[in-house]
């Protein structure tokens, strides 16, 4: 298998987790919140190495061998660090969103108990 295309194919795994955070971010839509943010900036720096990556991929010649070499370690770690920034940023977001349901059970449980309360309330006054 020539180089070129070897390059390709291991870089076909990468866009493609790559692809899937961007369209977790799409779908969570501006939740403008700590975990987003977080998720964002790792799917940025991820989409930074990919171009990266890429625009290295394109240079191919005799000066650019250093720069293809460089490209090779960084395009790596930028995806290990954006996927590591993503992930803390899901579990945040995770965090964050089963916290607001207890506290929406919570509302629910003090909602039914009020009403149950003012029932008797109306049943004792008759």
């Amino acid at each position: 298998m020539s180089s070129g295309l070897y390059n390709i194919v291991m870089f076909l795994p990468s866009l493609l987790v790559l692809a899937a955070q961007w369209i977790g971010l799409l779908s969570m839509g501006t939740f403008k919140k700590g975990g987003w943010r977080l998720m964002v900036a790792g799917t940025l720096l991820s989409t930074l190495a990919a171009v990266i990556s890429i625009g290295f991929f394109l240079m191919r010649g005799a000066g650019a061998y250093t720069l293809a070499v460089k490209a090779m370690t960084i395009q790596p770690v930028g995806h290990i660090l954006g996927g590591v920034l993503f992930a803390a940023g899901f579990i945040w977001h995770a965090f964050a969103v089963r916290s607001a349901n207890e506290h929406l059970q919570q509302l629910e449980t003090l909602t039914t108990a009020m009403a149950e309360e003012l029932r008797v309330l109306r049943d004792g006054a008759k």
